[in-house]
């Protein structure tokens, strides 16, 4: 950032800038546009630092310094991690253009082919067929109970192994 050599350069020839309070104001409206707009938590952090620092009503050197650094890694990290779903205040990077391109036009497409089915006739399609639907206390994927199978599992619901259930039209307990 060239206002930042050349603070460095004034600050190494002893000197100040013309107006320390107007470079100030130059600065808060650029970052403050960026973060304002950026997400909740850097927002705190902005507002955080410039409370910490008394801005700007107290502008110091070291304060000025201090929020170019902030800015600078807020910045970076804006760059780095641009792709939120919230507004960074920061133009799009190549890459991020393209993707939202590319979601467009597959919402486009998805759009066309759902009117699409939308215009066909219903087809006289047979109902699918069903599926007797059981009761379990387990996933299918957890091992078969062996006392189930017995008949003899005295652990209803707390028993760590697959039952096969009951069909659902029964309306019985699978305790």
């Amino acid at each position: 950032m060239r206002w930042r050599t050349d603070v460095q350069r004034l600050k190494a020839l002893g000197c100040m800038p013309p107006d320390l309070m107007m470079s100030y104001r130059a600065l808060e409206s650029i970052f403050g546009a960026v973060f304002d707009k950026a997400e909740p938590q850097l927002h705190m952090r902005w507002i955080s630092l410039k409370n910490r620092l008394g801005l700007p009503h107290v502008v110091t050197p070291e304060a000025f310094k201090e929020v170019s650094e902030f800015a600078d890694a807020e910045l970076s990290a804006l760059v780095l991690l641009g792709g939120t779903s919230l507004n960074p205040g920061l133009p799009l990077t190549d890459n991020q253009r393209a993707r939202q391109v590319q979601i467009k036009e597959n919402e486009k497409k998805r759009a066309s082919r759902a009117a699409a089915a939308a215009s066909e006739p219903a087809a006289s399609a047979d109902p699918p067929p069903t599926v007797a639907r059981l009761s379990s206390p387990l996933s299918p994927w957890a091992q078969p109970c062996v006392n189930w199978q017995k008949g003899e599992c005295k652990r209803g619901v707390s028993c760590h192994f697959h039952h096969a259930g009951f069909p659902v039209e029964e309306k019985r307990c699978f305790i």
